[in-house]
């Protein structure tokens, strides 16, 4: 997951020459996954749990915002 959101900033096909709104969520990846397995090393299960369910229900609602757009093909599909 961090060598892929790594290399997800040498992706510029929606703005060419620059960065997107995307690429935020490469950067909160890059400082996350460590923090994630950090905590999970030092045994601190509460704060490892709660750090996953936010990272895992924002990337779902995050993914969802961009593949449900109505000019999608699955936006399309559900919306007419």
């Amino acid at each position: 997951m961090t060598v892929t959101a790594a290399l997800s900033f040498e992706i510029r096909t929606i703005n060419p020459g620059g960065l997107s709104a995307i690429h935020i969520l490469s950067a909160i990846t890059l400082v996350s996954a460590p923090l994630v397995a950090w905590r999970a090393h030092n045994h601190r299960v509460v704060a490892h749990r709660f750090t996953v369910q936010i990272l895992v229900t924002g990337a779902l609602l995050v993914a969802g915002f961009f593949t449900f757009p109505f000019a999608r093909l699955l936006g399309r599909w559900l919306f007419g």
